[in-house]
């Protein structure tokens, strides 16, 4: 059967008279009351909206997508707009969008011809079909590991040195961090009785000379068998002392000694300072100094370096010193989050990766840190109201976000959903209303469908003219949503007929898009 090349009359009405009460929201209200009862505040609140059938503004019965990603084979269609200011809390302007999928069973919708509807997604503010700063979900320590390596050495290139930690122990992982940092390199986690084959190849793709184990539990089998990898001229062991405490001592002596700032960033050795470690780790490397575990420690190196410079972190105590700072906070996002703005404070100009780390999964976290890293700390169920607040605040300072994804299953997807809405404005904590309201759906005048050029604020246009086949639409490769043409100020009030369906994409340079659709949004 041959797909319908425009909106047909019956899909039309179907978009304005779907049944208000259908299976797939009746299950949506059922599990809503089980999420609200076991999950996270915030989180439980994304489940429960997002399990609706219908969204305010949709007259159609299609699913939300569990995160604002349209994955291959899946491809973006176009949007609409809300026909009213109900369907958002500020009373902005509601685009929703449809992700598409070749002979998918559901409506056409605004989708490419021989596709349809696979789901939607919604925004208050930026064009919901563009991420701006991708937001990667890590859901194995090795898989973060390699992961975040890949992001951290430059595209191409090479790094000087890759430095070795075994994610288990949160204190001991940390002092890896600040090795790499010095050494201008990365962190690849791996477990303790072997070396793992993709690992291996890690270390060979970037190029690294030399090779620095953290930890003593690495046996002297394993770390001899990195200098076999194939251009690894150099193989060392720092930290190899049982106790965490003289080994971070161990490794800030040999810091200092390489050339290393005279500034210790000291944690405590019980449960918080475990939480805090990756967030401790980072503000250490940042800072280009040594990291610290105890009290105990802190004294003893501030002994050896008088002119040490320290800032004690959480709840350790501090101890009498040349300008001595501390950074305390209500709970470990508090901390996490006050050791970031300290951070970015210190080079006011500067961009950072962000890592999202769960304060109870040790492996996972402790492998999502790297030099030059921003970490912050959650709860494993929330992502509460602050923190997305701090993202959508500080979201010009980052250049992507790796957000540790474990959890039950769903919550991991939520966690992507808030911080994808936060970190590219669009807005989804606004987004209020439901089914039946929002009404009528508004199709996307012409020059608003390529991706990025969607109306981000104002009043819906009063009608739109159904592209022609014909029409070609010309789109940098890298759209962007700062430009558009100015909204009308005459809301609309009756339903325009719908505009003939985007055609497929078609192969085009890497400069320009041909089609009247870009190529689907993904994420490294």
């Amino acid at each position: 059967m041959t797909l319908p090349t425009d909106i047909t009359i019956t899909e039309r009405v179907s978009r304005w008279l779907a049944a208000r009460t259908t299976r797939r929201s009746f299950i949506g209200n059922v599990g809503r009351i089980g999420l609200v009862a076991t999950g996270g505040a915030l989180v439980s609140q994304v489940l429960s909206e997002r399990a609706e059938a219908r969204v305010c503004g949709q007259s159609g019965v299609s699913p939300k997508c569990p995160t604002y990603d349209c994955f291959a084979p899946s491809v973006w269609g176009w949007c609409w707009y809300a026909g009213n200011s109900s369907c958002c809390a500020d009373g902005g302007l509601k685009k929703i969008c449809d992700c598409c999928r070749a002979n998918h069973s559901n409506v056409h919708g605004y989708c490419p011809e021989g596709s349809n509807v696979y789901c939607v997604v919604e925004s208050c503010l930026e064009d919901p079909r563009v991420l701006k700063v991708a937001v990667v979900s890590h859901t194995t320590q090795s898989a973060a590991g390699l992961a975040v390596s890949r992001t951290a050495a430059v595209a191409g290139g090479s790094v000087p040195a890759v430095v070795i930690a075994h994610p288990s122990d949160r204190l001991v992982a940390a002092l890896a961090t600040p090795v790499a940092a010095r050494l201008g390199g990365v962190v690849l986690t791996t477990p303790l009785d072997g070396i793992p084959a993709e690992v291996t190849a890690e270390i060979s793709r970037l190029g690294a000379k030399q090779v620095i184990v953290v930890g003593a539990g690495f046996g002297a089998g394993v770390v001899a068998g990195f200098g076999l990898i194939p251009g690894v001229a150099a193989v060392g062991h720092l930290g190899t002392n049982p106790d965490v405490a003289l080994a971070s001592i161990e490794v800030a002596r040999w810091l200092v000694t390489d050339g290393a700032q005279p500034h210790a960033t000291v944690i405590g050795a019980g449960a918080e300072a475990t939480a805090l470690a990756p967030a401790a780790a980072g503000f250490a490397a940042l800072r280009r100094g040594v990291l610290l575990v105890g009290p105990d420690a802190a004294g003893a190196f501030r002994a050896e370096v008088p002119a040490m410079t320290m800032t004690f972190v959480g709840e350790v105590a501090p101890a009498a010193g040349p300008a001595d700072g501390r950074i305390t906070g209500t709970d470990a996002f508090d901390v996490s989050r006050h050791l970031g703005e300290a951070s970015m404070a210190a080079e006011p100009a500067a961009q950072f990766p962000l890592a999202i780390a769960i304060a109870e999964d040790t492996a996972l976290s402790s492998s999502l840190v790297q030099p030059g890293t921003v970490t912050l700390i959650h709860p494993p169920d929330l992502i509460d109201a602050s923190l997305r607040d701090w993202l959508i605040r500080e979201r010009a300072r980052f250049t992507a976000v790796h957000v540790a994804a474990g959890g039950r299953a769903g919550l991991a997807e939520a966690r992507v959903y808030v911080v994808q809405s936060a970190m590219n404005g669009f807005s989804a904590h606004l987004l209020v209303g439901s089914d039946g309201m929002g009404l009528p759906v508004i199709p996307q005048p012409n020059e608003e469908k390529p991706m990025g050029r969607a109306r981000a604020t104002g009043p819906p246009p009063t009608a739109a003219k159904p592209m022609s086949k014909r029409t070609t639409v010309k789109l940098s490769a890298k759209p962007t949503a700062t430009t558009r043409p100015p909204a009308s100020s005459v809301p609309a009030t009756v339903l325009p007929a719908a505009p003939e369906s985007p055609t497929s994409p078609q192969p085009t340079s890497p400069t320009t898009l041909s089609s009247t659709l870009p190529p689907t949004n993904s994420v490294p």
